[in-house]
């Protein structure tokens, strides 16, 4: 490859090569392969050299990159997420998940946000190796925390606390409740009561820690954004 493309000509040939390779469906993967080595291998060589020469193959490479961009889009119908990858190289500004963040990171940098944070990165983290039942009481934590702190001065107060100021706040019947069952179920939960020898504490699975999750989070995006009320 770096042969290929230290002479001019050669890889002004080579990049017409794959174009037309590109434009033939068969033997995607392969060839987008070679795209992105070639990709690679050109933004070695702006690194790599000086003066009117680094200024010359800038000018290929915006020429490369507007080529291959366009020959990929139609790609990203496809299930491979790699050609997603290799967009997302020619083409910073696109996404490639969409992602509808909770808090503002002004909020998360300020100094008593830290024991949410704390709870955020917790959580994702046993999300991560699959803790669902550490996950779920970091995801307790992280709702009462906040909580706590937007509307109750942060004082740490109890799940009776908390539903009695969701009801003087006027929350939904549906959540206050909602909240009562999730405060219910992480007191059966077996990770919160390790040394329990009474029947009735079990675990949470990944299926019900994601509806628990799915269910919190508009709760907890409602209370996020009363602080500024």
């Amino acid at each position: 490859m770096h042969l290929i493309t230290i002479d001019k000509e050669t890889r002004n040939r080579f990049f017409e090569f794959l174009v037309t390779s590109l434009q033939n469906g068969n033997s995607l993967t392969q060839k987008i392969t070679i795209v992105d080595r070639f990709i690679h291998q050109i933004q070695f060589l702006i690194t790599d050299s000086k003066g009117a020469i680094k200024t010359e193959i800038e000018q290929e490479y915006k020429v490369f990159k507007s080529k291959f961009s366009e020959l990929i889009y139609p790609l990203l119908n496809n299930s491979n997420k790699y050609f997603h990858l290799l967009y997302k190289s020619l083409n910073p500004d696109y996404q490639l998940i969409k992602f509808e963040g909770v808090y503002e990171k002004e909020f998360l940098s300020e100094s008593k946000s830290i024991p949410l944070v704390q709870q955020i990165k917790l959580r994702n983290i046993n999300e991560k190796i699959g803790f669902y039942n550490v996950c779920f009481n970091h995801l307790l934590n992280e709702f009462q925390n906040l909580f706590e702190m937007v509307l109750l001065g942060g004082k740490q107060v109890t799940a009776k606390d908390i539903r009695d100021k969701m009801a003087e706040d006027e929350f939904l019947t549906s959540e206050i409740k909602f909240v009562t069952e999730f405060f219910d179920r992480r007191n059966q939960n077996s990770i919160s009561h390790t040394n329990e020898q009474e029947i009735g504490f079990w675990g949470v699975g990944q299926i019900e820690y994601e509806e628990y999750k799915r269910n919190i989070f508009p709760v907890i995006r409602k209370v996020y954004i009363k602080r500024n009320e």
